[in-house]
């Protein structure tokens, strides 16, 4: 087996491995993956991330098209936003999740897809990839995929874990339990191939739930600004994280 299939094998059989090294029932997982982002330790987060997609996305009537979506929610809150959606993942469990909780009356519908290879529903007035480039075997071709999907002055949206993540406890854990593709995805990595590709214009947004909140009345007044500081520290010197916004 070559290094690309090995690794897309992870990921098409992560729930499977998931309950296998987790010795839990596919009810368990499928109870737990069905709950995101309302039983996730990090659901403010998603909520904040959220909020700044739709702020940056073409407003409604428009396609979508959701990349590595995972058990949907994002799909699904956009289609409850008024979008009509197109989401794909590679894993077969992650579609079925996907599907069962697919609220009757909303625009979504749920393909397994490999996102490296080119979607045949094209075009799309926006392309969304949340958290996921960084598992791709080729993010280059994650890339062009999103790029040949999208209408002209259609936009490219990514919500990306920047550098240093790859080499976090967290990740190397998850790596070496489950077999995933864990990668540092900042911002200089994506511009270089977006412009390979031939988007445009690529635009970097502070990534606003990251910013730790702090009063800004009384003594503490200064704090906030600090955390500000920081953010955008972390953002343009660090390479951290934060939202990438391509236009065609």
């Amino acid at each position: 087996m070559t290094k690309e299939s090995e690794t897309k094998e992870s990921e098409i059989g992560y729930v499977e491995s998931m309950k296998r090294i987790l010795s839990v029932s596919d009810d368990e997982i499928t109870r737990e993956l069905s709950g995101k982002p309302w039983n996730d330790a990090h659901a403010a987060r998603y909520f904040m991330d959220f909020a700044q997609i739709l702020a940056l996305l073409p407003r409604c009537p428009a396609r979508i098209l959701d990349l590595g979506v995972g058990p949907g929610w994002t799909s699904i809150f956009l289609g409850k936003c008024g979008y009509s959606v197109l989401g794909l993942d590679i894993a077969p469990d992650m579609i079925r999740i996907a599907n069962a909780n697919l609220p009757i009356g909303i625009d979504v519908t749920f393909l397994c897809h490999d996102y490296e290879f080119p979607v045949a529903q094209a075009p799309f007035d926006a392309v969304l990839i949340y958290d996921a480039l960084h598992h791709a075997y080729n993010e280059g071709a994650v890339i062009s995929t999103a790029h040949a999907a999208l209408c002209k002055g259609g936009v490219l949206l990514t919500i990306e874990p920047g550098f240093g993540h790859s080499t976090s406890a967290d990740s190397i854990n998850v790596m070496q339990r489950f077999g995933t593709t864990e990668k540092d995805m900042e911002f200089a990595r994506q511009y270089r191939m977006m412009r390979a590709v031939g988007f445009a214009e690529v635009r970097q947004y502070l990534r606003l739930a990251e910013l730790q909140i702090a009063p800004v009345n009384g003594d503490v007044g200064a704090t906030q600004g600090e955390y500000f500081s920081a953010l955008r520290h972390q953002t343009l010197t660090a390479d951290f994280t934060s939202i990438v916004v391509a236009i065609k």
